[in-house]
């Protein structure tokens, strides 16, 4: 019995030969389940004794006073190789304490299995494999063996790991995983704060396989005299340990070897992602940014692989940031993540990403993320194959036909992707539409604003301005209107002299006459509305007209002939005597005061009905809903509701809106819901203010009376405080803000346009809704959105 001063050495049992299980280094709770073998070079008993390690005696690894003054034990370990003298560096082993370490007796390889070894390798590998671990009863080794650019790899009965590149001259812990009989091996390593890493599959053991020992020459009999290394502790257990339970295994002795500081395992025993230093902050926020213009190569958003020495990997909590990103970016196809930090939940909302997300992202790279494997069955069984989305799963422990399904390189998905190419580009064609239509929806929004007075009216139905696309629908109708009394327009006659006149009936019924000079009066007074192009005239052809003036183009496509545009303004009441002229703008002047002031009631009747129902009393400063149902109401209308017209509100039902107060939403994972965080006084809402539509549309600022992190869900409403006739915006991808404590924070939301034919919100303040929108098939894109609400309001 050897006894050390230390009070963080406790003593070891050597007299045998035999090393037994030890409690000496931590050991999460909860691991026991399944647990076959553990056994330490530190020499306690932990309930596992019958175990027993034949072989030379383990050595102290580590300087005393070193580990001492950091307040880590001495590691003892069994140094694995030919049994021979060997002295490499400052390290030195007697005859007799370097050899392999035989398992009596030996322990049977079942359908899911995990072995975990505490090792540090010496030196530099040979040219022939160094043997790890030995499954005796069907001749399999665990090697290590020089890998193809310098560097040491894993190899398993001649399948090599070409990616489990491991590090030299520190400890780690490696880990030999198998999810199930059909499953190959995985092999997973942890040496730093990054955490458990996927190194690659291994291939497969046989199923009558056993643990035999650990260490040895190399299977070919040829020793590797570069390389030997140090085994501290082995255990295995009948079962696939998760990903939590690799990561909790690592970091109950991750600081204990050096691996990591005592506070990074702290993190890591709480559950929660390592914290990024800052230089790998700032590439990560570098990417983000990357991401954010589409990415690089283009349409590819990679947070798989970083620059930053030592690596990093992103976590769940990055998720939103990430996704927002994508969405940002418009253009980004494949999400690349690989082996992060993620959860079974992180594993689920990335599928659900694929379906849901505005944008083309349809494939993502999930390659060494074991949590994947853990799930197995049911993401394989329930990917949305049909949307032509696609995952990658290599490495993650699934069975190679399900890697390959998931991978999803079908004909159906291939044409499931055109279709949804072909309607990202009607979605392209119709944003472009909407800004196009900008400035005739702002004269719009002019005309039926709240205000005191009316303001000037709009101008004429045969005017171009009225023809612009967006508010075009009264023109038409008045067109169309004037076709119907006038089957064949304005028509010519000749009287005395072969001189012509004109005629039609007026909205009254009223037969109207045209001399030749007032024809050509009128027609004149046409060219200067076209903006005909002076000095350009033909007798033969009517000058050209200026397409390119605001509505001309419109106007000119159906009312194509001279006479009918005469003939409607006439309809429209212009006449060619100036004192008629001057009578009848005065008449036009007083009819659009009283429609104004007529459509002004209405819209403060829609109003105060649909606050009194659906506004919360005490909160209508920050939180409101009737006025979105008053103006969706209105818009049911036609913005045109007739004198004497009974109003009433529309129900929810027709817009597919539902109310948080009748259907309460899901809580989200990760945070309060912003309407919960509100209404218990977590934060308060100190201003909605909305841009535009689409990313960074709406702009939410919050103060915290605690330190929160509040979830804006997809779907969230935010409606405009008065009649401004403006769009409504319908948040469309989460968001999550951080609210510290007493402090207020500002973030921009992608949101979507609700009403096609307002204009955009432009800095106007904006109230958050009781209302949410849930259609998640709607909810993919713009025009989806548009479609949907256009028809529910008949304008489509």
């Amino acid at each position: 019995r050897v006894n050390f001063h230390s009070n963080s050495i406790r003593s070891c049992n050597c007299s045998s030969g035999m090393a037994e299980a030890s409690n000496h280094f931590g050991f999460p709770p909860g691991l026991e389940e399944g647990l076959a073998l553990r056994c330490e070079a530190q020499h306690a008993t932990d309930g596992h004794s019958h175990q027993r390690l034949v072989g030379p005696r383990p050595v102290p690894v580590d300087g005393f006073d070193t580990w001492q003054a950091l307040g880590r034990p001495c590691v003892f370990a069994w140094a694995l190789g030919p049994a021979e003298d060997v002295v490499e560096g400052t390290a030195s082993v007697t005859r007799g304490s370097r050899g392999p370490q035989r398992l009596q007796p030996p322990e049977p390889v079942l359908a899911s299995f995990t072995v975990a070894i505490w090792v540090r390798f010496w030196g530099q590998v040979g040219d022939n494999p160094a043997t790890l671990l030995e499954f005796g009863s069907t001749g399999e080794f665990l090697v290590l063996r020089a890998a193809p650019g310098g560097g040491s790899a894993l190899e398993l009965s001649g399948n090599p790991c070409a990616h489990a590149y491991l590090p030299h001259d520190r400890w780690m812990l490696l880990l030999v995983v198998r999810m199930g009989a059909d499953a190959k091996c995985s092999a997973h390593g942890a040496w730093d704060a990054m955490g458990v890493r996927h190194l690659g599959e291994l291939g497969s053991i046989k199923s009558d396989a056993t643990l035999s020992g650990l260490g040895g020459g190399s299977p070919s009999g040829r020793e590797s005299m570069m390389l030997w290394s140090h085994v501290a502790e082995v255990a295995m257990w009948k079962r696939a340990l998760t990903a939590k339970e690799q990561t909790m295994l690592f970091a109950s002795n991750g600081a204990s070897f050096g691996c990591m500081s005592r506070e990074q395992a702290e993190v890591m025993l709480a559950g929660r992602p390592p914290l990024r230093t800052e230089a790998q902050e700032t590439e990560f926020q570098a990417r983000l940014e990357l991401t954010r213009a589409g990415g690089a190569p283009p349409g590819v958003a990679d947070f798989s692989h970083f620059s930053n020495p030592g690596g990093f990997k992103v976590s769940g909590t990055d998720l939103p940031t990430i996704l927002g990103a994508v969405v940002a970016s418009g253009s980004v196809e494949q999400l690349k993540l690989g082996a992060a930090h993620l959860e079974a939940e992180d594993v689920c909302d990335v599928v659900t990403a694929l379906q849901e997300l505005p944008g083309r992202l349809n494939a993502v790279d999930l390659t060494g993320c074991t949590v994947v494997g853990e799930l197995g069955r049911k993401v394989v069984d329930t990917f949305p194959y049909g949307g032509g989305y696609s995952l990658e799963a290599a490495a993650c422990g699934l069975p190679e036909e399900d890697v390959r399904r998931l991978r999803n390189q079908t004909a159906e998905a291939q044409r499931a992707l055109h279709a949804l190419a072909e309607e990202l580009q009607d979605n392209d064609k119709m944003n472009a539409e909407y800004l196009a239509q900008q400035d005739a929806l702002e004269d719009l929004s002019v005309l039926e604003e709240s205000r005191d007075d009316p303001p000037p009216p709009p101008p004429p139905s045969h005017h171009p301005l009225a023809w612009r696309r967006g508010i075009d629908g009264p023109a038409r109708l008045a067109y169309n209107e004037f076709r119907d009394a006038n089957r064949d327009g304005l028509q010519a006659k000749t009287e005395e002299e072969d001189k012509l006149s004109w005629h039609m009936v007026d909205k009254a019924g009223e037969q109207i006459a045209l001399s030749g000079d007032e024809y050509e009066f009128l027609s004149s007074e046409r060219s200067k509305l076209l903006g005909r192009v002076a000095g350009l005239e033909d007798e033969e052809e009517p000058p050209p007209v200026d397409i390119n003036r605001p509505g001309v183009e419109e106007l000119m496509n159906t009312v194509a002939d001279q006479a009918s545009y005469v003939g409607f303004m006439v309809w429209n009441g212009v006449r060619p005597n100036a004192d008629e002229v001057e009578a009848l703008r005065r008449q036009q002047r007083e009819d659009w005061d009283q429609k104004w002031r007529h459509l002004r009631d209405c819209q403060v009747k829609l109003s105060t009905q649909a606050k009194a129902i659906y506004d919360l009393k005490g909160q209508e400063t920050k939180v409101a809903s009737g006025q979105l149902i008053a103006h969706f109401s209105y818009l049911c209308l036609g913005r045109q509701p007739e004198l004497g017209e009974k109003l009433e509100l529309e129900p929810l039902s027709r817009f597919g809106l539902k109310r948080l107060s009748d259907a309460p939403r899901a809580k989200p994972r990760n945070g309060t819901d912003l309407h919960q965080a509100y209404a218990t006084g977590l934060v308060n809402i100190d201003a909605a203010t909305g841009r535009g539509y689409g990313q960074d549309s709406l702009e939410l600022t919050l103060r915290g009376n605690t330190e929160c992190a509040v979830v804006v869900q997809r779907g969230t409403i935010f409606q405009h405080v008065d009649w401004v006739h403006r769009q409504n915006l319908l948040v469309a991808v989460d968001a999550v803000l951080d609210v510290p404590a007493g402090g207020q924070v500002s973030m921009k939301l992608h949101a979507y346009c609700m009403n096609a034919s307002c204009a955009c919100a432009r800095g106007n303040p904006m109230q958050l809704t009781e209302f949410y929108f849930d259609d998640v098939e709607v909810l993919k894109m713009q025009c989806r959105v548009w479609n949907h609400f256009q028809t529910a309001f008949g304008l489509k």
